[in-house]
């Protein structure tokens, strides 16, 4: 592992996370655990050798581990490794006047990265009493569910198993953009469709009910 030999806190970090891919492979750990296969398939553009080393490299850190799983080995953070949600939850947030102008026509998306994206750009959504939001978007299934507590973004059902209020199918990157306050609700309905109460998707996403 490179390091910048300097006694700082930030230093340190960009030594252990601070190398291209790693970041954005810690982002597809956050959503699951993952094989190596599906991490290439989550990472388009990495070459195979480079990620065994981003994947090395972040073992011996002690920010990952190989766990055995029903459906062989799978890479998935540690308890250390976890910590960077919140790292990565500030970094979304922080990125979000970059996101304003939706994808450049030769971006990928891929619709799994909303579990992260939707966990930082809600993370401070309250509702007065509690609303369950099921979201489908470009395949990815997910739930939203806030009350007076806070917000949790859940991939599949709601962890309570509540009964959803709406349902709504919609484009992953618009959704991503009414999350971040850059798209309005109405071209966010008019491009999807909703099952359910109109209000419980605005108070999800907390966004205005125009």
């Amino acid at each position: 592992m490179s390091t910048y030999g300097q006694f700082c806190g930030v230093a340190r970090a960009l030594d252990v996370v601070g190398e291209r891919w790693t970041l954005l492979l810690v982002r597809e750990l956050l959503v699951a655990p993952r094989r190596f296969t599906d991490l290439r398939a989550g990472l388009p553009g990495i070459a195979p050798n480079l990620l065994s080393r981003r994947l090395t490299a972040l073992q011996d850190a002690g920010v990952v581990e190989r766990r055995l799983a029903d459906r062989g080995t799978v890479y998935a953070l540690t308890p250390w490794g976890e910590e960077l949600r919140g790292v990565v939850r500030e970094l979304v947030r922080w990125s979000a006047r970059t996101m304003s102008g939706g994808p450049a026509a030769d971006d990928t998306f891929q619709p799994q990265w909303l579990a992260v994206a939707l966990d930082a750009l809600l993370h401070d959504v309250r509702t007065a009493t509690p609303v369950t939001l099921a979201l489908d978007a470009d395949g990815w299934q997910g739930t939203v569910s806030a009350g007076p507590d806070g917000m949790v973004v859940t991939g599949g059902t709601a962890p309570d198993g509540r009964a959803p209020d709406a349902t709504l199918r919609a484009p992953g990157p618009l959704l991503l953009g009414a999350a971040s306050g850059a798209v309005p609700l109405p071209r966010l309905l008019a491009a999807g469709t909703v099952t359910g109460d109109r209000a419980a998707v605005a108070a999800a996403l907390g966004v205005p009910d125009a």
